[in-house]
C-alpha cells in the first residue's frame, strides 16, 4: 500500500491550487469538501461524537487512555494522498485536552489496516495511516496546543466497520514511534541519531519573507533527496539529514502560506514548523508535493525536499506563495 504523504492528510478533495493542510474548520460553519462521491459532504466536527468525549490534562491517568470503537464508513474521503473510509455525520471521539510540556500521541490499534482523521484545536487537519505498528495509524505532536480536537478512525480498504481501539498518550513509544523515525546510514547532528538536524545552517538558502512579500512565488532550485530515509507520520522518502535544504522565516498576515516543489522526479516535502511539529506531503498535484497553511504561524520553517525512489538527488525547484499554486512554473 502506497502510504508516502505528512502528515498523510485526507477528508478533503485533492485540487490543484492547495493540499489542504491547515484549513481552519473552526472559523466556519461548515466548509463544503469534495468527496470522491458524487456528493459534496463535509466532515461535521460540530456534532456530538459518535462514542465519547475524553476531558483530559496534560500528566492525565491512566496513560494510554483508551476507548472501544468501530472504525470506518461508508463517506469515502482523501486529502493530500490519505485516504479511507469514515462516517461524516459525527466524529468518533472529541478530545478536551489542557497541555503541558509533554507531546501528545493519538492512534490507532485494530487487526483492519486504519487511518486517523483529526480536526485540531486551531481547525488544521490532521491524518495519517502506516505511522504506527503495523497498519495501525498515529499522529504524534511535539508541542500539542490545548482545545478541542474532534478525531475519526477511519478503514483503508472498504465501507465495513471493523473492530479499533483509539489510543491517547503522551508516552510515543505507547505507539511504537518516537514522532520522528529515521533509518539508513547518514544520520545528522543536532537531535542525534537520525533524526534531521535543526540547529545546521540550510544548505541553500534562507528565506526572510513577511506577509505580502514579492517577488511571489519567490522559489529556489535545489538537488532533491539523499542518503537518509525518514518516516514521519506515514510519509516516507530520502532526504539529507545533516542540514535543512531552505530554511524560511515568515512573518504572517492574514493570507494563506503555500509551500510546494517541482521536479521530473517523485519528490516529498518535509517541514518542521515554527512550532517544532512535522507535517510532510508527497503527491499533491501528480508526482509533486505541496503543503498549505490557511493560518500559518510566525516564525521558522526548516524545508527539506527528499525524494521517494532512492538515494540520488533529482533537480526540483522549490516555492513559496501566499497565491494559489502555480503547477505550471510560470
Amino acid at each position: 500500500m502506497h502510504y508516502l504523504n505528512v502528515i498523510h492528510h485526507f477528508g478533503l478533495s485533492h485540487r490543484p491550487n492547495f493540499t489542504n493542510i491547515g484549513v481552519n474548520m473552526k472559523t466556519v460553519s461548515i466548509l463544503a469538501l469534495s468527496l470522491l462521491s458524487t456528493t459534496a459532504v463535509a466532515q461535521n466536527w460540530r456534532a456530538t461524537p459518535t462514542y465519547t468525549t475524553l476531558n483530559l490534562n496534560a500528566g492525565f491517568n491512566p496513560d494510554p487512555t483508551s476507548v472501544s470503537i468501530r472504525a470506518g464508513g461508508a463517506d469515502r474521503v482523501t486529502q493530500s494522498g490519505c485516504r479511507g473510509y469514515i462516517h461524516n455525520a459525527a466524529p468518533d471521539v472529541d478530545l478536551n485536552y489542557t497541555s503541558g510540556s509533554l507531546p501528545l500521541v493519538i492512534y490507532t490499534e485494530s487487526d483492519a489496516d486504519t487511518t486517523l482523521l483529526i480536526n485540531t484545536p486551531s481547525g488544521n487537519w490532521l491524518c495519517d495511516d502506516d505511522s504506527g505498528r503495523g497498519t495501525d495509524a498515529a499522529i504524534h505532536m511535539t508541542s500539542p496546543e490545548s482545545g478541542n480536537y474532534n478525531i475519526w478512525v477511519g478503514n483503508y480498504n472498504g465501507t465495513d466497520t471493523p473492530a479499533a481501539t483509539l489510543h491517547v498518550s503522551e508516552l510515543p513509544s505507547q505507539a511504537g514511534i518516537d514522532g520522528y523515525s529515521g533509518g539508513g546510514g547518514g544520520g545528522g547532528g543536532g537531535g542525534g541519531g537520525n533524526s534531521p538536524n535543526l540547529s545546521a545552517s540550510p544548505t541553500y538558502t534562507t528565506w526572510n519573507l513577511s506577509a505580502g512579500f514579492s517577488p511571489d512565488p519567490t522559489q529556489h532550485s535545489i538537488r532533491a533527496g539523499g542518503n537518509d530515509r525518514v518516516t514521519i507520520n506515514g510519509c516516507a522518502g530520502y532526504i539529507h539529514n545533516a542540514a535543512p535544504d531552505i530554511r524560511l522565516n515568515y512573518s504572517s498576515g492574514s493570507l494563506p502560506l503555500h509551500i510546494y516543489a517541482m521536479s521530473d522526479a517523485d519528490t516529498t516535502l518535509v517541514i518542521n514548523k515554527p512550532d517544532g511539529s512535522w507535517i510532510c506531503d508527497d503527491d499533491s498535484n501528480n508526482r509533486d508535493p505541496a503543503v498549505s497553511m490557511r493560518n500559518p504561524m510566525s516564525g521558522q520553517y526548516d524545508i527539506w525536499v527528499g525524494n521517494y525512489n532512492g538515494t540520488d538527488t533529482p533537480d526540483a525547484t522549490v516555492y513559496v506563495t501566499e497565491l494559489d499554486i502555480n503547477w505550471s512554473g510560470k
